[in-house]
């Protein structure tokens, strides 16, 4: 768990403030901003958003009670709080659709994943690239990792150059070292790579990551890699290569990767439901809901902010990030 995260005794409190809040107001804390607050470029595909460093830009998805998106709903019907206060000023809410995909494909290749969970890895890794990705118009890179990590591929708009990538991770399997660096692998996927192809509101940002979630050697933190995603619009996606398991602690670390980030912890390790968690993703990256707005009261402090996304409309469920990680202070 990130070290800003609340305990459970203040987090249910908090959730029945938020309630009671809801309530009280009717739901439109942000309806009640001016209308002036509201600056929207474009709606739709090609929609652009300047943001700057005292800006959040926060993506999310609405779903209803069949899992199924829900594509009308209103600004009104939101209720955005940041550290338990709306936002400043809402600067853009737009709904996107049809996006083009920016898409890291991470694998862990460490002594601690079996031979056959790679391969499994590579499987899932070359289906969605043959079967998912747009030639021309999405784009992806292949790294592995263990203790290291090394690019397999730069970004290509080919699915094939991809695959063909994917598939020469058994040419050299393990480094020398031994260990996991799952945060290092991806700090440096974004950071060598999804920095340079981040235009925010113009393309989805994700890497889908292949793994058992045991890191044992990383210099990164996990509020690095957060930080890192909340400043370039990039969702982790973890296909884990052990089954469910509530006890599990490598699951626990793949599960606050994605929560945080605002992707997703897949576990399932039949080709039935792999295909179908692949579509997901799909589903995810292409069509999202996007607000920029200006926390009240922002600090670079670098502390942690919570956001709570939450709406009063009825059978409809909000995917979002937890927070982010406000501007370290200048010296």
């Amino acid at each position: 768990m990130a070290a800003a995260a609340a305990p459970q005794a203040d987090a249910i409190l908090w959730h029945c403030d938020v309630k009671q809040l809801l309530r009280t107001t009717g739901g439109i804390l942000l309806a009640l901003l001016p209308a002036s607050a509201l600056h929207a470029q474009n709606s739709g595909r090609g929609a652009t958003f300047q943001v700057q460093v005292n800006e959040v830009t926060l993506p999310f998805r609405a779903y209803d009670d069949n899992g199924r998106p829900v594509a009308d709903l209103r600004l009104p019907e939101l209720l955005l709080l940041d550290n338990r206060k709306p936002p400043a000023k809402v600067l853009s809410y737009t709904h996107l659709t049809d996006q083009p995909i920016r898409i890291g494909f991470l694998l862990d290749v460490s002594p601690s994943i079996e031979w056959s969970s790679v391969i499994r890895g590579q499987d899932t890794a070359s289906l969605f690239a043959t079967d998912l990705l747009r030639p021309r118009s999405d784009k992806a890179f292949v790294m592995k990792f263990d203790f290291d990590q090394k690019f397999l591929s730069g970004w290509s708009d080919n699915p094939l150059d991809i695959q063909e990538a994917i598939s020469s991770i058994a040419d050299d399997r393990r480094s020398r070292m031994g260990g996991t660096a799952i945060y290092d692998a991806l700090y440096r996927g974004i950071r060598d790579e999804i920095v340079r192809q981040t235009t925010p509101g113009q393309n989805s940002n994700a890497v889908v990551v292949f793994t058992d979630g045991y890191d044992n050697a990383s210099h990164a933190r996990l509020s690095d890699v957060i930080d890192i995603c909340q400043r370039t619009n990039t969702a982790i996606y973890v296909f884990s290569s052990n089954p469910e398991s509530r006890f599990d602690a490598g699951e626990k670390n793949l599960r606050e990767l994605a929560a945080e980030s605002g992707g997703r912890a897949f576990f399932d390790q039949a080709p039935a439901g792999i295909r179908s968690d692949l579509g997901t993703v799909e589903g995810d990256l292409r069509s999202y809901y996007l607000i920029v707005y200006r926390p009240a009261n922002l600090k670079s402090n670098g502390a942690f902010h919570h956001i709570h996304l939450e709406t009063l409309r009825r059978d409809v469920e909000i995917d979002a990030r937890a927070g982010y990680y406000a501007p370290q202070p200048s010296h």
